[in-house]
């Protein structure tokens, strides 16, 4: 080999020194693109009867300033809206929800801020959504039903997966099949999209369910997708629990369109057993390998990060029925505004509440909780920031 280079002529050799530098130079390039999950700061804050993590839910919203960071807290069980603020680790009681009277606005799931003293409540059990006011009083309320290409219905959905987007004053959610989920026939027809024109109230369900999905028997939580708007705010991106690419919707010209993630991992989700038709569909949607359930975008780093639920062992599933989401293990992906996934982090078994996360400032965070730890507590809100940083 010494020989070899002994003998290359002085051009020969500029050319050897500037492919080897471009070699040098383009491992160093991407050593530096190179990302890592770091665990962060541990968030706890006092919260006033939580009787069940369950049925305490909660949107996040960032005020005008830096810092200004807050959780809108509902408790199902008491029907109390609370502020939460991450920097002061305070609980602040905003107001009560009625369920019945005047003021009723059904069987509540979730809230989110709408702008000042303006909430948004989401019904879906009752189909509606509703506008409260910054003392809990109804200020409007939008009745919700079919939402197919047939005569089937849909749900809006936004919880702490997915909130809803506000974008020139049409709100757009995530859209869900709530009947005979155990048909074929329904991933066919129902669309899984949702606007509202907050100004005349008038909305309508679009976008039906990708072809490649079409037709098979996924299961009521498998078709619950989650969007998000995309960082460059021209399009919707979409999320679904059994497709390893994503859906895009343009804003603009109304388009859809697959986008292919590169370099991601490999999380491949299985078509349903035909033979578990007969058991519930909900059953395999607790067994399955592998779901995407949430998708979120990072306006602080320029990302988004989605969510991947590992299946459960079958008689664990037997053994803690309803309760098996808080059970399952969650992996957390990173990809860039090229939807490069630049990061992946698989979360400790048995101590993050599988589908309660926001991101905030600081990281992605994820509430901790598990009714096997002994020390759980169940009157505190507790977050765990997972940081993305550029590997040293």
């Amino acid at each position: 080999m010494l020989s070899k280079i002994k003998n290359i002529r002085p051009m020969e050799y500029n050319w050897l020194i500037l492919v080897v530098s471009f070699i040098l130079f383009s491992c160093v390039e991407n050593n530096e693109d190179k990302f890592i999950i770091k665990r962060g700061e541990l968030i706890s804050v006092p919260v006033s009867n939580q009787f069940d993590v369950d049925q305490g839910r909660f949107t996040y919203y960032h005020g005008d300033k830096k810092g200004e960071e807050y959780l809108i807290y509902y408790n199902k069980n008491n029907n109390v809206v609370s502020e939460v603020s991450l920097s002061e680790k305070k609980e602040r009681k905003l107001f009560k929800l009625a369920k019945s009277g005047k003021d009723n606005v059904g069987d509540a799931n979730i809230i989110q801020k709408l702008g000042k003293d303006s909430f948004l409540v989401n019904s879906p059990l009752t189909y509606n959504l509703s506008w409260v006011d910054g003392e809990g009083h109804p200020v409007k309320n939008v009745v919700l039903l079919k939402g197919s290409m047939s005569d089937e219905t849909c749900t809006v959905w936004f919880n702490e997966h997915t909130n809803f987007t506000n974008v020139d004053n049409l709100i757009y959610m995530a859209a869900a099949p709530d009947k005979n989920p155990d048909s074929s026939s329904f991933f066919m027809n129902s669309n899984t999209l949702f606007s509202l024109d907050i100004k005349s109230d008038s909305f309508q369900y679009f976008m039906p369910f990708p072809k490649d999905i079409q037709g098979y028997l996924w299961g009521l939580t498998c078709a619950r997708p989650s969007v998000c708007l995309s960082l460059d705010d021209k399009s919707l991106l979409v999320s679904y629990g059994m497709k390893e690419s994503l859906v895009s919707y343009d804003l603009s010209s109304k388009e859809v369109g697959d986008v292919n993630i590169k370099n991601g991992s490999a999380y491949k989700v299985e078509k349903c057993d035909p033979s578990l038709v007969n058991k519930g569909l909900s059953f395999y949607d607790m067994t399955t390998p592998y779901l995407y359930t949430g998708l979120l975008r990072d306006p602080f780093r320029h990302v988004y990060y989605r969510v991947v639920e590992h299946g459960l062992d079958k008689e664990l599933v037997k053994k803690t029925k309803y309760k098996y989401w808080t059970y399952k293990t969650i992996s957390i992906l990173v990809y860039n505004e090229n939807f490069e996934q630049i990061a992946e982090k698989k979360l400790e078994d048995r101590k993050y509440v599988s589908h309660k996360f926001f991101v905030g400032e600081r990281g992605f965070y994820v509430q901790q909780f598990h009714p096997d730890d002994p020390n759980v507590s169940e009157d505190e809100l507790k977050f765990q920031c997972f940081e993305l940083m550029k590997r040293s």
